[in-house]
């Protein structure tokens, strides 16, 4: 049977190493490096798939946290009070400096 064609309980990996909806970020970071995983399928109480947490997404998070921390520290540094959020040319909103100190991200 050619690759293209084959089903693919013939190349799937099983047992599934899963996690749960409240699996904290660094927990799931944590299962995937000591599983030597790059995702982990997300399932809920009755083993229902509901989502997939993968490498990519623990980045994205690492990177978002790390602008938060550097937005919030410049912001103290500067004396900025109000950033304006743009897409482009259009305002899609403000982050001030108290809203980074208190986690609304």
């Amino acid at each position: 049977m050619h690759p293209i064609t084959a089903p693919l309980r013939q190349y799937m990996h099983s047992p599934v190493h899963t996690t749960a909806p409240g699996t904290s970020i660094g927990e799931a970071s944590l299962r995937m490096t000591e599983l030597s995983v790059s995702s982990l399928p997300v399932v809920d109480a009755h083993g229902r798939a509901v989502g997939l947490i993968t490498r990519t997404d623990l980045l994205r998070v690492g990177i978002a946290t790390f602008l938060q921390g550097f937005a919030a520290r410049r912001c103290t540094e500067s004396g900025v009070q109000l950033v304006i959020v743009t897409d482009d040319t259009d305002v899609r909103g403000v982050v001030s400096a108290s809203d980074f100190l208190h986690g609304a991200f």
